[in-house]
Parts: C-alpha cells; sequence; structure tokens
C-alpha cells in the first residue's frame, strides 16, 4: 500500500511541477488573445483560468497530504520556521490572499474575515506544498522508471511504468476538465444573476388601497431603456417613478384584499439569445381600509414607527 501511494505521489509531482503550469501559461494566453479566431478550437479544450487556480492548489495540496500521511516528513508549522522563512511566506501569502479575495466576488462579499481565511490557510498550506515540492528532482525520473535489480524483462518494466503516467495524467486532466466544467456554471449562474433585476426589499410590507411603496434594489432597467415589466399575480403593474435601483407605485384600487405578490421580469441578451431574467417575488398584504378596525390595522400603524423618511413623505405622514 505504501508504495503504491509512493508512485501516486511522484505522479502528483510530475504533473503538479511540469503539467499544471503548461497548462496555466496555455489557458492565460487563451484568454489574453481570446479575439482571435485561432483560439476557438482550442478553448475547451483547457481548464480556465478560475479552474487552473483551484488546481494549482488542490492538486499540490493532495501530495502534500499524502506524503504527511505516510510520514514521508512531519506537518510543517509556520510559527517554527526561521524569521527569514516567516516573513517570506507572510509576504507570498498576503499577494496571494488579496488576489484571490478582489478577484472572487464571492469571498470579497463575505468582507476581511474571508481575507484573514485565506491568508491563514496559506500560512498553513505553503511550507507544506514546499517541502512535498522539493521531495523530488528531475533524477527522480529515472528511479521511477528503475526496474528491481534482478528484473528479467526491464523494456517491460519502463512500458508498464510509461502507460501508468500516461493513464494517471489523463484521469487528473480528465478531473481538471469535470473541475472547470462546474466552475464555469458557476460563474455563469452567478453573472446570471448579477445581471437580473433583484429586490432588496419593498416599503411598506401592509398597505391600504391608495398607499405608494417604494421597491428597493438594482438591476431594474431604466425607464424607455429596456422592457421591464412589474407584475403581481393578476396584472402588470404600472410604476410612478421608475430607475435602476428604485420604483415607486401606488396601490390601485382594483387590487384584492389579502397577500400581493410582486416581482419583476426583465428581458436581456444571454449567450446569443433574449431571455426572461425575474426577480426574486416579494410579498406585501393589501388590508381593508373601511373594514373594522383589526390587528392587520394595528400592525400597519406599528409599521410607521420604522420605515424610512422617504416612504413617510410619499404617503402624507411627514
Amino acid at each position: 500500500m505504501k508504495n503504491t501511494i509512493n508512485k501516486a505521489l511522484f505522479i502528483i509531482w510530475a504533473f503538479s511541477v511540469y503539467i499544471l503550469p503548461s497548462l496555466s501559461l496555455l489557458a492565460f494566453f487563451i484568454s489574453a488573445i481570446k479575439v482571435l479566431d485561432l483560439t476557438t478550437n482550442i478553448t475547451g479544450t483547457v481548464p480556465g483560468i478560475n479552474s487552473q487556480l483551484i488546481l494549482l492548489i488542490l492538486i499540490p495540496g493532495i501530495g502534500a497530504a499524502l506524503s504527511i500521511g505516510i510520514a514521508k516528513y512531519s506537518p510543517i508549522l509556520f510559527w517554527k520556521l526561521s524569521k527569514r522563512k516567516i516573513l517570506v511566506y507572510i509576504n507570498i501569502s498576503l499577494i496571494l490572499s488579496y488576489l484571490i479575495w478582489k478577484y472572487s466576488v464571492i469571498l470579497s462579499s463575505m468582507g476581511l474575515m474571508s481575507f484573514l481565511f485565506l491568508f491563514l490557510f496559506f500560512m498553513a498550506y505553503l511550507p507544506n506544498v514546499n517541502s512535498f515540492i522539493n521531495m523530488y528532482d528531475i533524477g527522480s525520473f529515472k528511479d521511477f522508471f528503475e526496474p528491481a535489480v534482478g528484473s528479467s524483462n526491464k523494456i517491460k518494466f519502463k512500458i508498464k511504468r510509461l502507460i501508468i503516467i500516461f493513464l494517471s495524467f489523463v484521469l487528473i486532466y480528465s478531473v481538471s476538465m469535470i473541475v472547470d466544467k462546474a466552475v464555469n456554471r458557476l460563474n455563469d449562474s452567478r453573472l446570471f444573476i448579477a445581471r437580473s433585476p433583484q429586490i432588496k426589499k419593498i416599503s411598506p410590507e401592509i398597505v391600504y388601497h391608495g398607499n405608494k411603496m417604494i421597491i428597493y434594489g438594482k438591476g431594474f432597467g431604466w425607464k424607455g431603456a429596456v422592457n421591464s415589466r412589474f407584475l403581481n399575480q393578476y396584472k402588470e403593474i404600472t410604476p410612478e417613478l421608475w430607475t435602476d435601483s428604485k420604483v415607486i407605485l401606488s396601490v390601485p384600487l382594483d387590487w384584492k384584499i389579502g397577500k400581493i405578490r410582486i416581482w419583476i421580469e426583465k428581458p436581456m441578451l444571454w449567450q446569443g439569445k433574449t431571455v426572461i431574467s425575474k426577480s426574486r417575488q416579494i410579498n406585501i398584504k393589501l388590508i381593508d381600509r373601511l373594514g373594522p378596525f383589526d390587528k392587520d390595522d394595528d400592525h400597519y400603524y406599528q409599521q410607521l414607527e420604522k420605515l424610512d423618511k422617504e416612504v413617510l413623505y410619499i404617503n402624507g405622514y411627514k
């Protein structure tokens, strides 16, 4: 078992040192000159930059973890290193953490805690991966292809080892492409959501007929520039004011008492086709102004204490 892991470690090392950097350079080259038709023939056969970054971290990390697991070396704790090495790892970790944190919308949206997590991760990760990379060198290929003493068929042994390396590289490459497709789907989904209309809140949430409401959010589109539609479960709504991040509308007299669902639909060009993107549905409660005073009316007046000045002003309360 240990001998098999040792073979796997060497293959992971060889892929990390010789194949991954080449794929990363090729991915960068493709993205840099993507405007040329020449790249359309090879785009999709090489993992993209996002996937390359994940693989550059993941694959050597697996090698380091396996090496520690079979006691090739003990886990390296950065605070036990020399001051010079600690300073080097701090600088590299800060640069890597900042670039990844700044580049990733998801991580940057999580604030400085995600940046701190990345920094601590790289401080623990880099010393151990560096030890794994230094476990082998170019001469290790000779050892890998050298048959045991007394072996009767050296050529067959070397061919077998060559096939093992080739199949292993194909396997790792296939996994890389699976990761790339998953990352691309995630990025496409994130981009689609970012370009779709997003309702953050509606105020007030309990209304009478004739009340004015403000829908806050982003990506609504500007009136006249896009064909966005503001809808409820009954029909289309006509706003009184419409900007990309705010919409003001009145509750018409023909709306039925009860729960009203409101959402926004906006046509947009996506992957060469016009699609209709939808915001999430947000609920308001329409109550009867003419009926007997009940708990719903009480809740209506209680909410006035928490409403923004703008909402109170357009409804005549201030």
